[in-house]
């Protein structure tokens, strides 16, 4: 069945070929030869002319000479063109050539055509009375806005009165200079217009049509080959709309020299495409290695001889020439061995046989060698071709990959029983996920509750961000009398259910004994931080396993603003004064994280600090998720502190001066875009506490 699909798209190929070619070369490529007295060019009807058999040309190779120059210097000799397409090359002198029109149509009104739009500076004159008459200046280097027609071609309109008329011009280019002049009535101007459009259409429409259908199947298969194939097509039609004019006409119409830098880099992503769609679609990195290596030199060749073109636009095209018959050479011989083994390749070898064969004779201009016919329509011909051949391929390469989803498909059916036990494995797994994320959005509303919120009218504000849905740190602050405040924060070791329920039990140890607190005989561990760390050391001690907690607890005193403290291991609150300077606060001595060792048995100091308030405006608690997001390091304190507050908390603040709140819904809301998935790296939590 899939044999004789292929046998039927290569029989429709056949004829699309055969259409294409019979369409190119049935284009009138000439218009009606002049008749001729002597050497002038007769007029007599409103019909195109061909200039070429009327021609007479000097090549200026110093590139300097004026027009007046050339009428009066006698050593300029003009000599009869011979060519039926006058062509130079690339050639850095200045053409020169005049031809004698002799007009008895009855018609004034005509047009100057080139079939090739690729002239930097086309200067046209006129000899009137004996005096030379400037009448036109156009090119690519001429801006398009003082164009007469607005077209990719060049088009300038003349008046070529009754009787004798004798014309100049000079041609320079730093494409290949090419002189395929004609005279058009003015009259024909629409339909000359409609006539090109339509063969362009044709062309980019086919180009069109097959990059939307590959894109098509790139998107729906994502391979890699297609990509690469879409990039071609792309690539080479920008490359076409560059040497059709339209580039200049549309995109740079101020600045050709744009026009032929972005020429070249669309020439070098198409070549490189090219090299990468043969890697990709032949598999040769696998199947023929040594010559998957030389390709991507030659890739390298190209990006390199491209980059030269930028710098000398006419021998850097050599270059990507000599580099595009190089790579050919080596590979088409191996393409041939490739057949037998990989059907698809035919389609691959076909197309760019039939392509390179027109881009050869295309190329040939560049050593002064033309065929008319193929050096203006070829290259687009050609590239319709084998754009076509190779989408078949593609397709053929599609049905390839059919027959082996069938074997796939075949073994899966084999394998069905394994398939539905491993499905419902899944099943039940999922339900355990479930299940399991269900009790820990129960524990994480757990730990919430356990979360003081934020009382902006006491000048409290809290965060709380756990890694996961619950986390390891624990804020808390409580009145102790009238004129006391203890804050308190932790961070258990560890991430996830572990550190919760250590942070359960801490929260429930200080809050029995805070209900306690004020009918209690004697001293509570609340009310002194060195009581605190020893009551929560010993607990955590004996009720945790391989577990730590950096901690730190603190009293604030309103009547007379002093604040005592003691830190174990946990990251040292920042002091905000009246005037917005910031300051870490001194915890030394400090102690080490607790539930380590017994505290009475670790030596652990127990001096517990004190400072004056007097002076500062707030203070701000936090864990140390908050400087692992800044990147902060302890490593050198002074750098360190400048970074971390002029840097990552700077905006932070400044904004705690106008809206508290807010510079905290904004903190929080800097932490969770860091990452484009709104994840942290650590649980992160703090308090910002105003002291008057």
């Amino acid at each position: 069945m899939i044999k004789n699909k292929q046998g039927l798209l290569v029989q429709n190929l056949k004829y699309l070929v055969y259409i294409l070619v019979n369409f190119t070369f049935s284009v009138p490529l000439f218009s009606a030869m002049p008749s001729s007295i002597g050497n002038n060019l007769i007029l007599e009807e409103s019909l195109s002319y061909e200039i070429a058999p009327s021609l007479y040309l000097y090549e200026d190779r110093s590139g300097n000479l004026t027009i007046n120059e050339i009428l009066e210097n006698p050593s300029v000799e003009f000599y009869k063109n011979k060519k039926s397409y006058p062509a130079f090359g690339f050639s850095k002198s200045v053409i020169w050539g005049y031809f004698t029109v002799e007009n008895k149509s009855g018609n004034n009104k005509w047009i100057l055509k080139s079939r090739y739009p690729l002239l930097d500076n086309v200067n046209l004159y006129q000899i009137i009375d004996k005096k030379v008459v400037p009448i036109a200046r156009i090119g690519q280097q001429i801006s398009y806005s003082t164009n007469s027609i607005f077209s990719h071609m060049i088009l300038e309109p003349i008046e070529i009165k009754n009787g004798i008329n004798r014309y100049y011009f000079s041609v320079s280019s730093r494409d290949t200079i090419e002189i395929p002049f004609q005279l058009v009535p003015s009259s024909s101007l629409d339909n000359l217009i409609y006539k090109d459009m339509a063969l362009h259409g044709l062309y980019y429409g086919i180009i069109l049509a097959m990059f939307l259908y590959n894109l098509f199947l790139y998107l729906t298969l994502r391979e890699k080959s297609y990509f690469y194939y879409i990039m071609y097509i792309l690539g080479y039609s920008q490359l076409q709309a560059g040497l059709d004019g339209f580039v200049n006409q549309l995109l740079f119409p101020e600045s050709p020299d744009a026009a032929k830098i972005y020429r070249i880099i669309w020439i070098t992503i198409t070549n490189v495409a090219v090299v990468h769609f043969t890697i990709q679609f032949l598999n040769l990195k696998e199947n023929f290695n040594r010559i998957y290596k030389i390709l991507i030199g030659v890739s390298f060749a190209f990006v390199i001889s491209g980059i030269y073109a930028m710098i000398d636009f006419q021998n850097g095209l050599l270059a990507i020439f000599i580099t595009v018959f190089t790579g050919v050479a080596i590979f088409l011989p191996v393409s041939v061995k490739i057949i037998p083994k990989y059907p698809p390749a035919k389609y691959y070898f076909l197309a760019w046989l039939l392509f390179l064969i027109f881009v050869f004779l295309y190329s040939l201009k560049l050593f002064n060698i033309y065929f008319p016919a193929l050096t203006l329509y070829g290259m687009q011909v050609g590239n319709a071709i084998e754009v076509i051949i190779l989408s078949f391929g593609l397709g053929s390469r599609i049905q390839l990959l059919q027959l082996d989803k069938e074997k796939l498909l075949i073994k899966s059916h084999e394998n069905e029983k394994t398939i539905r036990d491993k499905v419902h494995q899944m099943q039940l797994i999922q339900t355990k996920n479930q299940s399991m994320n269900f009790e820990l959005d129960l524990s994480r509303g757990i730990q919430r509750r356990l979360i003081p919120i934020s009382k902006p009218d006491q000048g409290i504000y809290t965060f709380y961000l756990p890694m996961g849905k619950i986390g390891g740190d624990l804020i808390d602050f409580f009145p102790l009398s009238d004129s006391k405040t203890a804050i308190f924060t932790a961070d258990v070791s560890g991430h996830g259910v572990p550190a919760a329920l250590i942070t359960i039990m801490v929260k429930s140890l200080v809050a029995n004994e805070l209900q306690y607190y004020s009918t209690k005989e004697g001293e509570s561990w609340l009310s002194r931080p060195d009581l605190f760390m020893e009551h929560l050391d010993k607990h955590l001690y004996l009720y945790t396993d391989k577990t730590f907690v950096s901690a730190f607890y603190g009293i604030m005193d309103h009547n007379d603003l002093t604040f005592e403290f003691l830190s174990a291991s946990h990251p040292p609150p920042i002091l905000i004064s009246e005037n917005n300077q910031v300051e870490f606060l001194n915890v030394s001595p400090q102690l080490p994280p607790l539930g380590i060792l017994p505290f009475k048995k670790s030596g652990k100091v127990k001096t517990i600090n004190k400072i004056d308030l007097k002076s500062k405006e707030y203070i701000f608690f936090y864990s140390d998720g908050l400087m692992e997001s800044a990147d902060y390091t302890f490593e050198n304190r002074e750098s360190g502190l400048k970074s971390f507050t002029n840097n990552f908390l700077h905006d932070f603040f400044i904004n705690i001066k106008n809206d508290p709140e807010l510079a905290i819904q904004n903190l929080v809301a800097d932490l969770l875009t860091q990452n484009d998935n709104y994840t942290i790296d650590d649980d992160i939590s703090g308090i910002l506490f105003k002291i008057k």
